[in-house]
């Protein structure tokens, strides 16, 4: 959100934070008023903030190898060249558009990536769609009914435990249970696979992160203060 002579000009994510919380709305209009000041971040604030930037750069790496002709749009340059860059790309015809930025009268913001679709427009015989990459602390339902109707395994809990008896039962073993192995596995993609806390929970189905960061992950202080800093 900016305010230029009593004028806003606001965001999705201004939106976003509005509907989850009026509050936090008012708060960040005082801030812009100089009438509050803000909390500095928490670690936990600032370890997200890197997940996230470390997220959304995987995945520009995973579309630039998919869509051959891209761009990237810098953000460090102001909003207008930024808006007027981004419409030259799409009367261009580009695959992929990193860091697009779109302005509509007040309304105006960043899109993680714009991809080209067959979908006739005003452009011609394409238009675009926006792709967003965002981590969140919270499961997302939709995306755990996505991850079950698209698992590689189609068995029954009941199937698995009878066939984990069976398996110990002939190779004798004795100590071992059958959520040593998830525990296991979920330890290796956090320290082989370098999946990011988000990742492994939409795998694991934990619904809090928390679980996650003091079981799995083993963060050790003194990687997390060479994390930081970097940042």
């Amino acid at each position: 959100m900016k305010i230029i002579k009593d004028k806003f000009f606001i965001s999705p994510s201004d939106l976003n934070n509005f509907v989850a919380c009026k509050y936090t709305i008012k708060n960040e209009i005082k801030f812009l008023n100089k009438e509050i000041t803000k909390n500095t971040d928490r670690v936990n604030d600032k370890l997200w903030k890197e997940m996230g930037i470390k997220h959304e750069k995987k995945h520009h790496k995973i579309l630039k190898s998919k869509f051959k002709k891209n761009i990237e749009i810098k953000s460090a340059k102001d909003e207008q060249t930024r808006f007027d860059e981004t419409v030259a790309a799409m009367q261009k015809g580009y695959d992929l558009i990193y860091h697009a930025y779109l302005i509509d009268e007040n309304f105006r913001g960043e899109a993680d990536f714009l991809i080209k679709t067959n979908t006739p427009s005003d452009l011609g015989d394409y238009s675009y769609e926006v792709y967003d990459t965002k981590i969140t602390r919270n499961i997302r339902p939709k995306a755990v009914q996505l991850l079950q109707n698209n698992l590689p395994i189609k068995m029954s809990s009941n199937a698995i435990r009878l066939s984990w008896v069976r398996l110990t039962k002939k190779y004798e073993i004795e100590d071992a249970r059958f959520h040593d192995l998830r525990h296991e596995s979920l330890s290796r993609m956090f320290e082989e696979k370098s999946l990011n806390v988000p990742e492994v929970q939409l795998i694991s189905g934990h619904l809090e992160p928390r679980t996650l960061m003091r079981v799995y992950a083993n963060l050790r202080p003194q990687d997390l203060a060479n994390k930081l800093a970097k940042l």
